[in-house]
């Protein structure tokens, strides 16, 4: 079909949705005189800058471009030629109503300075300096806001919004509805690109977008990829009329359009597996590959299907549209060559020296035209092209479908005949065996290969199958062995354990039967507790310990066992739960109220918070907690011309205070020095943190009294000064104590080896109940867990979760930067920001959704080690957040809600968890950490091995999904190169549950490097 007149009025072509050099895998050779070359010969007249929000970028385009009297730019010096229009995409990574949203936006601003305004306000609140199209952790509602505050006409246009993994419709992480994701905003989204996958007929089966403008684009990675899409406007070529037609509909034309079922997103399937699926057969088998048992990616027609209330499109809703298929791909079918081929760079040469464009050879030249400068052959493709009468095989799961325009026959009778023929005979002959690329394509191609059928794979949102976007590069992630092996292990779950996932994180599995048979009214959720957890809840012992591993429901144990209190008629302001950190604390403070709004007069505290509360309460002497800065001046000063600094020193006295020891005896070569230490706080008029429970002790009894069921957290790391505290307390009430041994990491500071025989002393009517079923981590994981604690089997723990997962993938790096870099090359591949997901070469398994950032964490031993992969993430513009110093408030500044990827150390980790975690630095001389100065231990080193294995094991159980492990060989640290030797804990796991990567070597790809 060719392009219509329009009664006087231009018509143009425009491609507003492109990107920079500035863009992961992108070609790097995009300039604006490159796009201004590729524009032309497609065929575009508008075409997007592409990547707004880039700083470098941006000023490129300022140096480059001129603003015209249409509101446009154009090159400078240029008097006729494709117009530009300030663009860029936005990659908004959220949570939203408890699940991740992953939604692709594009930006089309009035000018260049109201692009830079908007690049600077997304800067302040993320990286936009490391990729074209900026990943960020805030809600597409939001940044929509920041865009109109940067400038009220500025046009938001929700990207190929039906691409399963990245879109405003998406299967993997989209919204049902549109004024789901923009909410209050809503009213100024006026127009959706369709993406490669669908067309405006499938859009208009769903009445709901009825009132939005359909646009198309190529979201091209590299020039010769542009005007594969592009909308069609019959309207002034000016910035006034084209606001009007994206607003209003108003010249508003039609679009050119991919055939759909060449998208590699079309229909539903497994890529691993080659299953491809129509939506028929995808709900017939309820969306479980039939090969593997996983998850089948859905496509867009499915999803389109889904939302759909109409079978057929009506004919007053549609403008007009026009498939094409790129000429490249149509060259290669008549020359019988790969679409990157020589062969085919060279017909695509000779045709455009003939034709004006692309774009006119394929919609507007008479047939007989093409005969002649062409081929009869490439008369018929087109025609054919023109005619929908093609033969189409729909793309899946990131594959990218076929259209044939040929028939074996056409081929037989018409091949060899004609000028087209003729001239890339020449050309090759003439040019010898190099390989020449395309003025304007994105980099010099691939050797022909002996058939000629070079298809290497594309990118992104849909560079098409035979792009050379991807031919020369293998990303790593192909060399890491599949993960789906699960070596015949089997799920181990104990009698009356539920199988079902339950509550993500909370250890609460599905509905089960009444304990004993009984009947209660309580009003806890006890339907949504095992028979280990309801017991521990509903128990009437005066005193009880919970030993509760990783994943075990500990908190909601805790939570539910103070409700039901107050259920049974306990006013709240005599009830006291104490747990080890602030963040903690709140955690449970907030559940508490989310239960019971009159739980708000209980008291939840640390210890140290308690200790000073009853200092203030029973009238103490009042002596302030020490400023940090001045117990490290003190400590510096006394232990002056001593072989010990400042922080051991610390860390030795505290030890002595929580062992409740003189610190003039606890270590006799410094016994001195502590005292002065303690005189010098006292006439300063200061406790320190130690002091504080130290000197609430004698008030602890009679504060206590007030109190009649206590309930004490993470009891595991009490040291004997606080465990005496909480005895106190508690002396005249109830006590319920939980923790779990294997957890325990503050043995530094003094913490018991067997805190249920601690309390056990003071209580000796202490029953004991144990929470054994994890519910956080899949079968495979928990084993791993399993082997690192040394379980006997009468202790064992066991999964509740009904999938086995993935095996942890351990992988031994070259350096420091090699880790870090490797950690983030994995991140960005399981966000998809390089492949988006399905086939784009990750061990994702998609019988999940993608992870959110705040689902991903990176672990390590020792600070210093996070600022490597900081720096990486900084680099490469993912939002992320790290943790302070080691200590028990470590969490301190995490914002845990945050879309941002944690970095921890072990001893931060503590207590929360993630889909996705990475432990990284394994090294002899990291973990286990040598002692620095004075050893905390006394005990001697296998006290010290053994805390720093129960440390490992904590991180470990961090992870609900997926678990990598990584070390460096070589790593300089504190001035000196350790072995390179991994660490004792490296080889613990089992080899069937392990798998190594086998990352290769890795060149650093910055943004402007193809992939």
């Amino acid at each position: 079909m060719s392009k219509p007149s329009a009664g006087g009025r231009d018509v143009f072509y425009a491609d507003l949705h492109l990107h920079s050099r500035h863009s992961m895998a992108t070609a790097r050779d995009i300039t604006p005189i490159t796009l201004r070359n590729a524009a032309l010969a497609k065929g575009i007249d508008l075409i997007g800058t592409g990547d707004m929000t880039h700083p470098g970028w941006l000023q490129e385009l300022g140096e480059a471009l001129v603003l015209k009297d249409s509101g446009f730019y154009s090159l400078k010096g240029e008097a006729e030629g494709p117009l530009f229009a300030p663009t860029g995409e936005v990659s908004c990574v959220y949570r939203q109503k408890d699940a991740t949203r992953k939604v692709h936006l594009v930006f089309i601003a009035p000018d260049l300075e109201a692009a830079g305004r908007f690049s600077r306000a997304l800067a302040a609140r993320g990286n936009v300096s490391s990729d074209g199209r900026p990943i960020l952790g805030m809600s597409a509602r939001d940044v929509t806001e920041i865009a109109l505050t940067a400038d009220p006409r500025m046009l938001v246009v929700p990207a190929h919004v039906w691409t399963p993994w990245f879109s405003l419709f998406g299967s993997k992480s989209g919204f049902d509805r549109l004024e789901d994701c923009f909410l209050d905003l809503s009213g100024h989204v006026r127009s959706l690109e369709t993406g490669l996958s669908s067309d405006p007929e499938m859009n208009r089966l769903v009445s709901a977008l009825d009132g939005y403008f359909l646009i198309s684009s190529s979201d091209a990675h590299s020039p010769d990829k542009i005007g594969r899409e592009a909308t069609v406007f019959n309207c002034p070529k000016t910035r006034d009329a084209l606001w009007r037609a994206l607003e209003e509909g108003v010249g508003l034309h039609g679009t050119v359009e991919f055939f759909p079922e060449e998208g590699k997103y079309h229909l539903d399937g497994h890529a691993a597996c080659g299953v491809v699926l129509s939506p028929r057969e995808t709900r017939d088998l309820k969306g479980i590959c039939p090969v593997c048992g996983k998850s089948v990616t859905v496509g867009v027609l499915s999803r389109v299907i889904e939302l759909a209330d109409r079978e057929i499109a009506p004919p007053d809703k549609l403008l007009p549209d026009w498939h094409i298929l790129p000429l490249a791909e149509i060259l290669g079918q008549v020359l019988e060559r790969g679409p990157t081929s020589r062969a085919v760079r060279e017909g695509l040469r000779h045709l455009l020296k003939r034709f004006k464009s692309e774009y006119y050879l394929l919609l507007d030249a008479p047939p007989e035209e093409i005969e002649r400068q062409g081929s009869r052959l490439l008369r018929v493709a087109v025609e054919r092209m023109r005619a929908g009468e093609v033969e189409l095989s729909g793309g899946y799961d990131g594959v990218f479908g076929t259209v044939k325009v040929l028939s074996k026959w056409d081929i037989k009778e018409h091949s060899g005949h004609g000028v087209l023929f003729e001239a890339v005979r020449e050309a090759v002959r003439r040019r010898g065996p190099l390989s020449i690329p395309v003025p304007g394509s994105m980099v010099e191609g691939p050797r022909e290969a002996a058939d000629g059928a070079e298809t290497p794979a594309g990118a992104e949102n849909g560079d098409a199958a035979g792009s050379s976007s991807f031919s020369s590069f293998s990303s790593f992630s192909s060399l890491e062995p599949s993960l789906g092996d699960s070596s015949g292990l089997s799920p181990s779950i104990p009698p009356g354990a539920s199988a079902s996932a339950g509550f993500p994180g909370d250890g609460a599995p599905g509905e089960v039967a009444d304990l004993a048979g009984g009947k209660t009214s309580s009003p806890p959720r006890l339907k949504e507790l095992n028979p280990s957890q309801r017991a521990a809840v509903l128990s009437r012992a005066r005193s009880l310990c919970v030993v509760a591993g990783p994943g075990s429901g500990k908190t909601r144990v805790l939570v539910a066992r103070a409700l039901e209190y107050l259920f049974r008629g306990l006013p709240p302001e005599a009830l006291l739960l104490t747990t080890f950190t602030r963040k903690a604390a709140q955690t449970i403070k907030q559940r508490l109220l989310a239960e019971n709004p009159e739980a708000g007069a209980a008291r939840v505290s640390t210890v140290h918070a308690l200790a000073h509360r009853v200092l203030l309460e029973e009238g103490a002497p009042g002596r302030r907690l020490a400023p940090e800065d001045f117990t490290s001046e003190l400590a510096k000063k006394l232990i002056k011309g001593r072989d010990i600094g400042p922080q051991a020193f610390l860390r030795l006295l505290s030890r002595a205070k929580n062992l409740l020891l003189p610190v003039e005896s606890a270590f006799p070569e410094l016994g001195s020095v502590m005292a002065a230490y303690q005189a010098a706080l006292e006439e300063a008029g200061f406790l320190d943190f130690d002091d504080l429970v130290a000197a609430a002790l004698p008030l602890a009894a009679r504060a206590g009294g007030r109190f009649q069921a206590v309930l004490a957290d993470e009891c595991q790391d009490l040291s004997p000064l606080e465990r005496r505290f909480i005895s106190l307390v508690s002396r005249e009430a109830d006590l319920t104590v939980i923790g779990d041994p294997d957890q325990r990491i503050y043995g530094f500071r003094g913490a018991l080896p067997d805190f249920q025989a601690a309390f056990k002393e003071d209580r000796a009517d202490l029953e004991t109940l144990k929470l054994n079923v994890n519910y956080r981590s899949t079968i495979l994981l928990h084993k791993a867990a399993e082997k690192l604690r040394g379980a006997k089997a009468d202790d064992e723990r066991f999964p509740a979760a009904a999938e086995e997962g993935r095996r942890v993938v351990k992988a031994a790096l070259a350096t420091p930067a090699a880790e870090a870099y490797y950690v983030v090359k994995r991140i960005k591949d399981y966000l998809g920001t390089l492949f988006l997901g399905g086939g784009g070469g990750t061990d994702l398994d998609e019988s999940r959704k993608l992870p959110g950032l705040g689902d991903i964490a990176i672990i390590y031993r020792l600070r210093i080690q996070g600022e490597e992969i900081l720096k990486t993430l900084v680099e490469d513009g993912l939002p992320c957040q790290i943790s302070g110093e080691d200590g028990i408030d470590a969490q301190d500044g995490l914002d845990l809600k945050a879309e941002k990827i944690s970095l921890l150390t072990m001893h931060a980790a503590k207590g929360l968890e993630f889909r996705l975690v990475f432990v990284t630095g394994l090294e002899d001389g990291i973990i286990p950490a040598p002692p620095r100065g004075w050893d905390p231990f006394p005990e001697g080193a296998d006290e010290r091995l053994s805390e720093e294995r129960r440390l490992f094991y904590v991180a470990v159980t961090r992870a609900r999904e997926t678990l990598y492990l990584t070390r460096a060989k070589k790593r300089r640290l504190y001035g000196r190169f350790l072995s390179g030797e991994p660490s004792p804990f490296w080889n613990l796991i089992p080899e069937k549950l392990t798998v190594e990567a086998r990352p290769g070597a890795q060149q650093r790809l910055r943004n402007n490097t193809l992939f």
